[in-house]
């Protein structure tokens, strides 16, 4: 079984909240900390969960209230409804009176909002001054409204000031949260969040997850499809035939809940032969998403008519969609397969794999691990295209050939000024194939020679 794709912060990042506890979030200016409280502020009511308090530090309420208004998450309704207080401090007692001034205004929230939420923002404005001592002082206040009135506390800092004072809440704290951004020269800005502590994986993934902003929602954490459990059950007869006869000859159908990997150098013809089979395969009345993170879907369906084929015949189970790298965030690409395979689309063909890892570096091993497990968990088949370099050819099999059931490589060599070409089948498991190569040309589609 697959979980589903979409982590909430309350009960996936915070285990439910059902327990006092100290919060930190952490992260620099734009990374979203308070996108991030007024999502789990709204996620912490409408579960119906206790009320909440905040207290803004040197913060106006329409300020704190912008953001979350700006993508409709609707926070502002729980005011209304009085279950969401929210306190402006905008003026403290100097030197001595400050730190009794703070204590009694956080015990004060704590008393109103017993076994509820409060949030301090921003704390480190709050505490900013303060000395060593008068920090430990307010820190066995916060350790007593967690303990005496049940309080779940939540911290907002900015990671770029005030270190030295985070760090010393950030020692008492149950929950740890970096929020990053990542601004690139072209695109949307990338926000990530890592769990600091407790020392843990996000669901046994990773620590680090890339974050969406939804509208109406606010934050969404997406671990590139993050799997609780993987223990889908192969039917080795459930199969899908192609309609190539050259093809089903050598495979008799591809198995449903399988993973095959195209590679080759550029030019051996890596693109025609998943055109062809997703020609073959939509022929034969399945559902087909192609997605191509390097040529317009005009192209594509240019080149499958250069090699016979007819895109209309199967215009309405074949899709084709030309993605631009740089124009996404590797949740928003796991949004579209998976949106896709929830309205029928059983294959997925995933065209020039090269690009994504151009972009997203190592982040991509992880999304497409978790993407192929996806697919396969739910009976999907997915094909996926590599551009393959001679000298990463061993570290290229080595990883993917861990979560592929087949790899087919491409060939092109020059003989005689003239281009040969062959398609090996290396890897087919559940498949009666024997690892060889063949030649093949392309005329009026592609064929080998069996």
């Amino acid at each position: 079984m697959c979980s589903n794709v979409k982590l909430s912060i309350t009960n996936d990042l915070l285990e439910g909240m059902n327990k006092p506890s100290v919060i930190v979030i952490r992260g620099p200016i734009g990374s979203g900390k308070s996108l991030f409280i007024s999502t789990l502020i709204n996620e912490y009511i409408e579960r119906g969960m206790g009320k909440a308090n905040v207290l803004l530090f040197m913060v106006d309420s329409m300020s704190f209230f912008r953001t979350a208004e700006f993508y409709r998450v609707p926070i502002r309704k729980h005011l209304e409804n009085g279950v969401l207080e929210v306190n402006e401090i905008t003026s403290l007692p100097m030197e001595e009176r400050r730190i009794d001034s703070i204590m009694e205004i956080i015990t004060g929230s704590c008393m109103r909002n017993k076994n509820g939420l409060v949030i301090i923002y921003p704390a480190g404005i709050a505490f900013m001054g303060l000395s060593k001592s008068k920090l430990a002082g307010l820190v066995g206040v916060i350790n007593e409204c967690k303990k005496k009135y049940g309080v779940k506390m939540i911290l907002s800092f900015n990671k770029e000031i005030s270190k030295g004072i985070r760090e010393i809440f950030e020692s008492i704290a149950d929950y740890v949260f970096s929020l990053s951004i990542e601004i690139p020269e072209a695109g949307k800005p990338r926000r990530f969040i890592t769990v600091i502590k407790p020392l843990r994986e996000l669901l046994g993934v990773s620590r680090t997850a890339e974050i969406d902003i939804v509208l109406g929602k606010g934050m969404e954490i997406v671990n590139y499809g993050i799997l609780r459990q993987y223990d889908a059950i192969l039917d080795i007869s459930d199969r899908v035939k192609t309609s190539i006869e050259w093809f089903d000859k050598l495979t008799n159908g591809i198995v449903k809940g399988t993973s095959i990997l195209i590679a080759g150098p550029s030019g051996a013809g890596k693109t025609n032969l998943l055109l062809t089979i997703g020609y073959g395969i939509a022929r034969n009345n399945n559902k087909v998403l192609f997605i191509s993170f390097e040529e317009p879907p005009g192209q594509l369906i240019a080149t499958m008519k250069s090699l016979g084929y007819n895109y209309e015949e199967v215009r309405d189970n074949m899709k084709i969609v030309g993605i631009n790298p740089r124009t996404i965030t590797l949740n928003s690409l796991f949004r579209v397969v998976t949106e896709h395979m929830n309205t029928s689309y059983n294959i997925i063909m995933l065209d020039g794999l090269h690009a994504i890892w151009k972009e997203f570096g190592e982040r991509y091993h992880r999304f497409l691990r978790d993407l192929v497990y996806y697919v396969k968990s739910i009976g999907g088949i997915i094909f996926l295209s590599k551009v393959l370099i001679e000298r990463e050819k061993e570290k290229t099999y080595t990883w993917l050939s861990t979560i592929v059931d087949g790899i087919i490589e491409l060939g092109l060599e020059r003989i005689n000024n003239e281009y040969k070409r062959y398609i090996c089948i290396k890897k087919l498991r559940y498949h009666k194939v024997k690892s060889r190569c063949y030649k093949y040309h392309i005329s009026n589609g592609v064929f080998i020679e069996i």
